[in-house]
């Protein structure tokens, strides 16, 4: 991926056939020095650094920008159109998930160019690409009796010796923090503050961040930091980096609680869900999660309908 602009004229006539679907791409008659997609993709990516994105971010954007690049890199952003997007999008019809994610990361990037003056404002079109929306995940039901259940089978397991105290760790601070995998399975006792009671990250999916810990997230750190023998709080075999495989176990609780399609991350929504419905405010309850944004704290809080249906009796009974 290179970070100079290069000429128009270098993409202009005669571009090579799209190498995924035999689509001759469009001929320009531009002949001036302007920033092209490539440039762009080189520069949103630092930008994104600079914002102290997570790696595991940076990693997804780096790689759907080294995929998109090969059709899309010599394209002067200002000329980049829709049909240069939906042919690409077609192109990855086979992997609908993968080709919808690629469009919102280039959506994101433009957007950027439109902040540099590279593009007129309100002309990204990303927006007007169908997207494949492939069959979303059915989230079960996330009440405080479902987290229950969740913990009584770590505990089982555990005490049968199913799964490993690591695991059994892991899994429970989701479960009391509504964090994600990564920040709990990643994170080293150094950044434990047992006075602060929080774990102060210097690194998370949108940079620094602090994960407020209860008295039952403290007792579980307690019970591993008094047999702690490696620097991170959940290590690996060799204890020279954090646990990485978890999969196998938490099919064992998933067995367990007997909660079809249940995943890992849905506890951080079961968190968000129980805190919104015991009376939190969402911005607290998007600070607990390090949200910057409310609106996606709305979209992990699932109130059920029966609350919502006793809510509606109790206004209009007060009508």
């Amino acid at each position: 991926m290179t970070d100079r602009w290069i000429p128009i004229r270098a993409y202009g006539r005669g571009r090579s056939a799209n190498s995924a679907t035999g689509a001759q791409s469009r001929p320009t008659d531009v002949d001036v020095t302007e920033p092209t997609m490539s440039s762009l993709f080189s520069l949103y990516l630092r930008h994104l650094k600079n914002r102290g994105r997570a790696k595991n971010t940076l990693r997804g954007y780096r790689s759907a920008f080294k995929r998109a690049e090969i059709e899309l890199g010599a394209i002067p952003v200002r000329a980049l159109d829709l049909a240069d997007l939906v042919i690409l999008h077609e192109g990855w019809h086979e992997t609908p998930s993968l080709a919808d994610r690629t469009i919102g990361y280039i959506s994101a990037s433009l957007t950027q160019a439109e902040r540099m003056g590279w593009r007129p404002i309100g002309t990204n079109p990303c927006r007007l690409v169908e997207r494949y929306n492939p069959r979303p995940r059915t989230i079960p039901p996330l009440t405080a009796d479902t987290l229950r259940r969740v913990l009584d089978a770590i505990d089982w397991l555990a005490s049968a010796e199913s799964i490993d105290a690591t695991c059994a760790g892991i899994f429970r601070l989701l479960v009391f923090t509504g964090a994600r995998l990564s920040e709990i399975r990643d994170c080293r006792w150094e950044w434990v503050d047992w006075d602060g009671c929080v774990l102060d990250l210097p690194q998370a999916k949108t940079g620094p961040r602090k994960i407020a810990l209860c008295e039952e997230a403290l007792h579980v750190l307690r019970r591993l930091g008094s047999q702690a023998w490696s620097d991170w709080c959940f290590p690996g075999r060799f204890g020279d980096g954090p646990r990485v495989e978890v999969r196998r176990a938490w099919a064992r609780v998933v067995e367990r609680v007997g909660v079809e399609g249940l995943w890992r991350h849905h506890l951080r929504h079961g968190f968000a869900t129980v805190m919104v419905e015991g009376g939190m405010p969402v911005p607290l309850v998007a600070e607990l999660l390090g949200h910057k944004d409310t609106r996606t704290t709305d979209r992990y809080a699932h109130p059920r309908v029966a609350r919502l249906r006793g809510d509606v009796s109790r206004i209009l009974g007060a009508a």
